[in-house]
This record gives structure tokens, sequence and C-alpha cells, in this order.
């Protein structure tokens, strides 16, 4: 079997790289407008697969919006389909490349009546996806079978599966809108195949990602914030390595877990998992993954040109209006920051730092705590100034805490990674 990635956008929509060459199979309504994709960091597909006219599965605001920002794709659709995109001004053809290959896949009878002509699709000889339809090409490895009605059931699909016998099965309908009526979330019908004995692509997406991330957080996370996060990630992870984070590599193909797609086109990153993740979505560098980041940005600090480093000084103050003598000061003062005053710890001089913007980064506050694995020079210096800056602080009971550390080992104590929880480690009782 080719190496396969696949990465759910939506109801039906997918993004396949099969053995190099990538597709995005049916930009539907619903990938579109519910998983507010950022295309600046989706890799570039090489074709846009079109299975038929419906919403599901082909969305022209969605095929906009791709057309202009991989202007070298090309789409690649049946005839019907050609000329609803020529109406809106795109360019689309019949015509298949070397590795994509359709095959009829008619619309079965369904209770919502006619239905619009449907293909299917193989990618690279491994992936098949039929649309709506339960006709597929039997040679392909890994199969997308619909599963809720109209277009299907959990039934006809474990039926077609086991007579098939595919390496892998991606799910497609199995999504189902929340009583809030605002995001899509998997059904149960991953699980009903996986009871059966189908096994299913080892998948993750950033709507698996982002719903750990909320779980974890017991409600409490700002979603805006978690799905930024979620969805940045990948292309910041491709920034450290463009400055030099060595991460650790894979030697097992895409399809496996524990392995991911790294932004550079290199061979796959090798990813761990920690507490809270239903998938391997960590990338490190042996155990020591925080030195080497630090290392690399520390380094292309060093280098830039229009940056200066102060080693051994410390942060004391804002430069603000309320050192002035009559200047009022507290929380949601409306002052203005001029610099910072900074303790040279080797003349033991305070140095005055001016500057029209100043950036407050100064890390965690660990030690005011008994026992902690954080570091020295964790001592919050950056929230005190702040405050005293007439910053209104808030969130300051999810300051992050590693539950796990070795006793007897000091302080900071010996930290036990997340990654021990991750792979199902057992804390136990030592009486």
């Amino acid at each position: 079997m080719a190496q396969v990635s696949v990465q759910k956008l939506g109801d039906s929509c997918v993004l396949i790289d099969a053995g190099g060459h990538r597709a995005l199979v049916d930009p539907g309504f619903y990938a579109w407008e519910h998983d507010e994709l950022d295309l600046t960091a989706m890799p570039a597909p090489d074709r846009l697969l079109i299975t038929h006219n419906h919403q599901d599965h082909l969305s022209i605001e969605f095929v906009q919006a791709l057309v202009a920002a991989f202007p070298a794709m090309v789409i690649e659709t049946n005839e019907e389909v050609v000329a609803h995109l020529s109406d809106a001004g795109i360019e689309a053809t019949t015509d298949s490349a070397e590795w994509t290959a359709r095959f009829d896949a008619p619309h079965e009878p369904t209770p919502m009546g006619s239905q619009p002509q449907n293909v299917g699709f193989i990618v690279g000889g491994v992936f098949s996806h039929p649309g709506d339809s339960y006709t597929f090409d039997a040679s392909a490895s890994v199969l997308a079978l619909p599963i809720l009605p109209p277009w299907g059931s959990t039934t006809e699909a474990v039926a077609l599966a086991k007579r098939l016998e595919p390496q892998y099965v991606v799910p497609i309908h199995d999504w189902h809108m929340t009583e809030d009526g605002k995001r899509w979330v998997y059904g149960t019908a991953i699980r009903g195949l996986a009871e059966e004995g189908i096994t299913l692509l080892p998948l993750d997406d950033f709507e698996s990602h982002l719903d750990d991330t909320l779980t974890a957080g017991a409600g409490l996370c700002n979603r805006e914030a978690v799905h930024l996060m979620v969805n940045e990630g990948p292309k910041l992870i491709g920034e450290l390595i463009d400055l030099g984070v060595a991460f650790n590599r894979s030697a097992g193909s895409l399809e496996e877990e524990g392995s991911g797609e790294s932004p550079d086109g290199r061979e796959p990153l090798s990813l761990g998992r920690e507490g809270g993740h239903s998938h391997s979505r960590i990338v490190y560098v042996h155990d020591l993954t925080g030195r080497e980041v630090e290392r690399a940005l520390v380094e292309a600090a060093s280098a830039h040109q229009n940056i200066t480093i102060f080693e051994n000084h410390i942060g004391v103050d804002l430069i603000t209006e309320h050192h002035l003598e009559g200047i009022p000061n507290g929380p949601g003062m409306q002052h203005s920051v001029y610099g910072a005053y900074v303790l040279d710890t080797a003349s033991e001089k305070v140095i005055t730092f001016t500057a029209r913007i100043t950036i407050l980064a100064t890390g965690g506050c660990g030690q005011v705590y008994l026992h902690t694995t954080n570091p020295d020079i964790s001592t919050g210096d950056g929230l005190a100034m702040a405050a005293r800056a007439g910053c209104s602080l808030s969130n300051l009971e999810f300051m992050q805490f590693h539950p796990t550390a070795l006793y007897g080992t000091g302080d900071p104590a010996c930290l036990i990674s997340d990654a021990v929880r991750g792979c199902v480690g057992i804390l136990r009782h030592g009486g």
C-alpha cells in the first residue's frame, strides 16, 4: 500500500496525499461554512476532485477560494459539474491525471428523490471516494464509505467493507450537528464500524483536536482561541523547522499512528501522544524538546542584525505616567508605556530602556509555589510589572503545572512528562 494520509475537512470533504500526489475531494458547503478553513495553512492540492453537484460536495464559494489560493490546481469532475462551474467562470476538466481515475458511481434511490449525476474517484490507485454512492472500485485499499441516511447506514457500510475487504475505511457523512446548532462532530458510526472489526484509517483532523482540547478544558476554554491554536499549529511547526529545530522523524508511513506529514515535505515527523489527546499529535526532540526549541530560537535571534540580547538583565518596572507624582494608578488606567527599568546584575545598576513599543513576554511564575518543576527564573516578574503599570490581569487561576514529578528530587523537581500519561502510564501509591 502506498503512503496515504487523509485529513477530513467536513461532512464529506477530505484532503488525500497518496504516494506524494495530493488531492482535495468534494469541497462542500459544510467544510467551508463550519470549519472556517485557513487556506494559507493547507498544503497545496495538485487536483480538486468533485463527485457531483450537491452542496455537501460542491460549494462554489469554496471552489472560488481554492482557485484563488492555488492557481496551479486542476479541477477534475464530470460533465454536469464542468458546465455548472463554467457558469460561475471556473474552468474544469473531465480528463484524468495519471494518478486519478473516475469510475461510474450512480446515486442509489433515496427518500430525497432524484439526485445529481454522481461519479467516484480513485486517487493514487489507493483511495476510493464515491461521493454519496455505494458503488466502489474494489481494487482500492482505502474506501470512503457514506454512513448516515439517506446516503447509507452503518449496517450497509459494514456489509460492504466485509465484502470488499479493504485495508482501511474512512467514514463520510458520519457527522451530526450538536444541540447548540453551531458545530459538527463525529457521530456514533465510527464506533459501530470499529466494533464490527472494520479497520479505520488512523484519522486526525482539526475538529478532533479542537474537541479534545475543549473536553480537557471542561468547557472553560475560549473556543475561538482554541480554534486559532489548533489551525495555526502546523504552520508554526513548519516555521520552527525552518529555523533549524530538529524534530524527530518517523521511519513509518503516514498511515501509521505516530507518523505525521512534515511541513517541509521531508520524511514524516514522529508524533507522541500526551494526556487528553485522542491521537498522536505531539512533535518532539527525544526527551529534550524545550532545550532544542530554545537553542534554535536563541541562535536565530542572535544572528538577526536588528536584535540585541542583554543577558543577566532583570526587568524591574514598566515606565509609565504612574512614576510621576500625583498621577493615579490602578487596574484599567489608560497609561502609556515608554520602556522599562532593567537591573544589570553585573553592575548592580538600574538602566533605563526607552521604546516606542514595549512587548512584555516574561514567562511563568512557578516559583511562587512551594513545589514546582519550573526553573528558578520563573518568578512572575512580568505579571508583577504589568500589575504595577495598571494592567488588568485575568485567568490567573489557569496557571499551568505538571501534575507528576519525581518525589525527593529537590526544587525544581524532576518532571515526569505528560508523554508518560499519554502512553497510558499508571501512577501507583508507594505504600
